[in-house]
């Protein structure tokens, strides 16, 4: 008897590793297969359900268009792109926002309104870092416009499919994949041609894998399928595993990187066929890993920063006072490698490194390094305790180059 048992636990455990072997060569092509394993990043899959995975990495959701109703997963398709994604970020936890399904064999789907507000829901109420909309409109929505706009001020990636219907109707272009700050995501075949059947237009931002793919279905079976909305999957994927080693990290950044790294496969740069390319997610990984190092990020209203590649956390942030950037100067000198000295008798700030030394006098326009007399176009001064200099000052005269970068508020120091 234990005989048996033992040959049927022997039988199911080579199932299942046949069964997720079947994806190997996308996962191959993506540069995925030697990564590490990532760590909790939350994604939302906005879909159909999901089912038939187990519970330790599908967290509770919420079925927006029956009220009620469980998460379960009616149609299909919402849990293969859950599986698709644990394929290769398993330490991720999966959000199913359920805005399709099926009842009495009749599909019953949210409109832009409410997608819109499933989307602001995935932000603030399901605390998610990514979001996965596997499916698109050919209608530019007002609603979907403004909850885009909304999750990338909260620091939240979408990647969406930019849709299956070249072919047919090669002309259509879906939203939420065409806005600028989604990812939009086309599919390409085994041979890492473009398939026939991925729109091609403005809307693509990358290419993943999305043809004779193993998916599971719900009732724990599994079936051979294609699409751009498996290709999505594998993306928002990648998105997670690089938040898995940088959380930190603005979506801009996020997708600087993922296009950065991405294989190109048509064109030279970017191209309406596959956008930057194939998305290559240990490229994006080593690349990251070697892009910050020489950097300080600092962000207004923000006590997170990013000094030489490493996460920080300030006591307080970077501030603009009558329309000039200040930094705290001990947190900014330190990172240079300076010493920093406050007296409080005379109000002045001594800072020195090597042969350097400059003086500051709170609320004056007027330094001396080395001695020599400076005009700061912005006087010194003590904010919440702490000392702030102007931007350029302190990081120019300690062998660093200093730019503001209006859109994103953020403060980019370099040594030279």
């Amino acid at each position: 008897m234990k005989k048996v048992i033992l040959l049927c636990m022997v039988l199911i455990f080579m199932l299942s590793q046949t069964v997720f072997a079947f994806n190997d060569w996308a996962k191959e092509m993506i540069g995925a297969a030697d990564v590490n394993n990532g760590v909790d990043i939350r994604i939302a899959v906005i879909d159909t359900g999901i089912s038939a995975i187990p519970s330790g990495r599908i967290a509770k959701g919420k079925n927006y268009v029956m009220q009620g109703e469980t998460t379960a997963d009616t149609i299909g398709h919402g849990t293969a792109i859950a599986n698709l994604i644990l394929e290769v970020a398993p330490q991720s936890t999966i959000i199913p926002l359920v805005y399709c399904t099926k009842s009495n064999n009749e599909i019953i789907k949210a409109d832009n309104e409410e997608l819109a507000k499933i989307i602001k829901d995935a932000v603030d109420v399901f605390k998610c870092r990514v979001i996965n909309i596997s499916s698109g409109t050919i209608e530019n929505s007002e609603d979907i416009y403004e909850a885009i706009r909304y999750a990338e001020e909260k620091g939240v990636i979408v990647v969406s499919s930019v849709g299956n219907k070249n072919n047919e109707n090669s002309q259509n272009v879906y939203y939420p994949a065409a806005y600028d700050t989604v990812i939009g995501v086309g599919a390409v075949c085994k041979d890492g041609s473009v398939a026939s059947f991925s729109q091609r237009n403005c809307s693509i931002s990358l290419c993943a894998p999305g043809d004779e793919l193993t998916v599971l279905k719900p009732n724990g079976k599994y079936t051979l399928t294609y699409g751009t909305s498996y290709a999505t999957a594998y993306v928002s994927a990648a998105a997670a595993l690089v938040l898995s080693e940088k959380p930190l990290l603005e979506p801009y950044e996020l997708r600087k990187i993922l296009y950065a790294a991405a294989s190109d496969i048509e064109d030279d740069g970017y191209d309406m066929l596959s956008g930057y390319g194939l998305v290559q997610i240990s490229t994006a990984l080593e690349q990251f890993s070697d892009s910050l190092p020489d950097k300080i990020i600092l962000t207004i209203g923000e006590t997170k920063a990013v000094i030489w590649g490493e996460e920080k956390e300030n006591d307080v942030p970077p501030i603009i006072i009558r329309g000039r950037t200040m930094l705290p100067v001990r947190f900014v000198a330190e990172a240079l490698g300076a010493e920093v000295e406050w007296n409080e008798k005379e109000q002045k700030v001594t800072i020195t490194k090597g042969e350097i030394t400059i003086i500051i006098y709170i609320d004056s326009d007027i330094a001396y390094v080395n001695g020599k007399e400076t005009i700061l176009d912005s006087p010194s001064l003590i904010e919440n305790d702490r000392i702030y200099t102007p931007i350029r000052f302190v990081a120019e005269n300690l062998n660093a180059d200093a730019a503001w970068d209006e859109e994103t508020q953020k403060v980019i120091i370099t040594r030279k």
